[in-house]
Parts: C-alpha cells; structure tokens; sequence
C-alpha cells in the first residue's frame, strides 16, 4: 500500500504518507483486512491529511463477536468526532455518534428537563440504524458532513440527520456541533477487556472470546475495507483564508469561526494551539487500494476459509488507544489549556505539507 506507513515511521510530513497505521493491516483480494489478535488492541488506519466538510463513503464488512468494536469515523485534534461504530454482538445495527470536543452528552440542560416534564423522544449523541448482517454483507457507509448538518447513510439511503440548529445550549453560548478540521479513521478495537469499565463492557455486548471461530481459525478477529472514496467541500462562509496549505486556529475556543486556513507548514509559539493540518484537495473522488506496505509484515489474510497456517498470527509494531492521536513517534506533543472546561490539544511540531488529493 504505497502512501501508507507505521505511525512510527511517520515523521509528520503529509507528502510522504496518506495514511498511518498502528497494529497490523494485511491484504485480501485488494481489500485492507484491519486485524485484531490475542494480546492486541487491534488496527487503527487514519488519514495523514484533514478534512473540513464534505463526504467520505466507506464500503466495507465489519468485525463480529462480544466485545469487538469496528469504526469509521472523523475525528479533530479537539476530540469533535462524528462516528459509524459496530459492535459485534449486534451484527444488525448501525451505531452513529456525534461529539463536539470530546463532550459524550451535548444535550443541552435546558432540553433534557423538557424531555422529562412532557416526555419529548430522546436524542443524546447516538441513534442506531438497522441493516443486514454487518460481517457477512459488505454495506456502503457514507458520513456527509456540512456546517448545517450531519447526515449519516447505508447503501444510499439517509438513516439519520442531526441539524446544527438542533445543538445550540445556552448555557454555553454556543452550538455543540463538530465543526474543526477532522481526519478520517477506520479500526477495529477490543471494547470488552476486563480492564475496561463495565458500562464499556455492556455497551460492547461483554468480553472478548479470544478462543472464538475467528481466532482459532485465523488468529485474529479481522474487518474487511473495499475501498473509501472522499470529496471534499469548500470551507464555509465566511472561513478565514489566508493561504491555501494548512488549518490553525487563532482562538483557543477551537470553533469554526476560529479556524484559519494558511500557508504555514509547522506550528509556531502562542495562540496556535493545534496541528498545521493539510488541508486536502477538493478533486474528483479516490479511492483506496491495493499497495505494498513498507516496514510492516502485510501477510494474504485468506479470510474465505483457509487454514490457519495462510492467515499467520501477526506481529505487531504497537498498539493503539482509540480516539487518541495517531501519531506515536515523538512528532506529537500534548498540551492542556484552560478554557471552559480541560481539553487535550496534540499539536503536531513538524508538518511539512503540499495541497494535495487523499489517495486512498
């Protein structure tokens, strides 16, 4: 898979690399396998460059068994996140999520005391879409994302659309919708361990079996990606341009209206608290495929059903923390600041970046 490396042979340079990777992708019929083995915590493939609105489609089959968690999401260096998430348990649903830095419930206090005097539906972060089996059916998953709305679709047709009109809390002054340069990641990820919070376990459908169908065959639970097309949008109205080559921001708030598009290609001191994210190119649609990766063992992951010794139990280069920063290398420094509440900002020291296309 050329333009795609080990996280720990990522230096932050967007032009020498489309995607990072943490555990171990191996190759099946010109899909991506993300592996999951005994001793792990799975595979993690996420976008070198960013993307501020617009459409990314994934085709895919996902994981299965209690405990094993799949993902397609969008996540910004100020945890907004927008997510497909799978559990295996529950091989017929959809779970989508949307999170504005990093805040599980954005429901604002005014609106939950409504839902409890005169009994108003419900609508936290999450709602689940109905499908067809997830591990046995390749499904299109697509996430559109606009400065207005969210809309979350499977096989072309819409399952769920959160307005940004419906997030404003007036408490905070502010609407709770994502809205920061995000990256793309897709992963699998073992939510039922016994070092995880029981709230965490039950959501997972329980503990992982590692002597399961999967993991006796092959050695390791595996979700399968087809391909992944993106399109990018426009920056919004009234966006601060001035260059054409990263995002800052210049307000630690970390709001739509305090990101600026630029020409720098690192951080400097001061105010710019977040990565020097590449902005993509808003080109025709890509797609992922089927290339050597370089300093990672990519073994032919013969999932149709053949024995054990064609699918080798992997090595694995590192694990992963899911919804962390997937640059592991040293190029990644943590910051705190105090704004209204503690948010984590990873701001990326060295980022030398071109205008270009995500090749996926």
């Amino acid at each position: 898979m050329n333009g795609i490396n080990a996280t720990t042979q990522f230096s932050g340079d967007a032009t020498g690399a489309n995607w990072v990777v943490e555990g171990h992708p191996m190759i099946f019929e010109n899909n991506i396998v993300l592996t999951m083995a005994p001793d792990s915590v799975g595979t993690v493939l996420t976008a070198t460059r960013y993307i501020w609105y617009g459409k990314v489609s994934a085709r895919m089959r996902t994981s299965r068994g209690a405990g094993v968690i799949t993902a397609f999401i969008f996540l910004s260096d100020v945890k907004d996140e927008i997510d497909f998430e799978f559990v295996g348990a529950d091989l017929g649903t959809a779970q989508t999520n949307y999170y504005f830095q990093g805040i599980t419930d954005c429901m604002p206090l005014e609106q939950t005391i409504r839902i409890r005097i005169i009994d108003e539906p419900i609508d936290f972060n999450g709602a689940n879409i109905s499908t067809s089996n997830t591990f046995e059916n390749y499904h299109l998953y697509e996430l559109e994302w606009t400065p207005e709305q969210i809309i979350w679709s499977i096989d072309g047709k819409v399952g769920r659309v959160k307005n940004k009109s419906a997030t404003w809390n007036a408490t905070t002054n502010r609407y709770q919708f994502p809205q920061t340069p995000s990256r793309i990641q897709l992963s699998i990820w073992p939510a039922g361990l016994p070092t995880s919070k029981q709230g965490t376990i039950d959501w997972a459908g329980g503990l992982v079996n590692w002597s399961s169908q999967d993991i006796q065959t092959y050695g390791y639970y595996y979700s399968i990606i087809e391909d992944v097309t993106v399109q990018c949008y426009s920056p919004p109205e009234g966006a601060k341009i001035e260059g054409n080559n990263s995002y800052i921001f210049d307000d630690p708030s970390a709001l739509n209206n305090s990101v600026v598009l630029t020409n720098k290609t690192s951080v400097e001191s001061g105010i710019n608290i977040t990565s020097s994210a590449t902005k993509p190119s808003c080109s025709a649609q890509q797609k992922l495929i089927r290339r050597d990766l370089p300093g990672v063992v990519v073994g032919v992951a013969t999932v149709g059903g053949s024995s054990p010794s064609d699918c080798p139990n992997p090595t694995y280069g590192g694990d992963f923390i899911q919804g962390a920063s997937a640059n592991k290398n040293g190029a990644g420094t943590v910051v705190r600041l105090a704004t209204e509440r503690m948010i984590w900002y990873i701001m990326i020291i060295v980022l030398i970046s071109t205008i270009a296309g995500i090749v996926l």
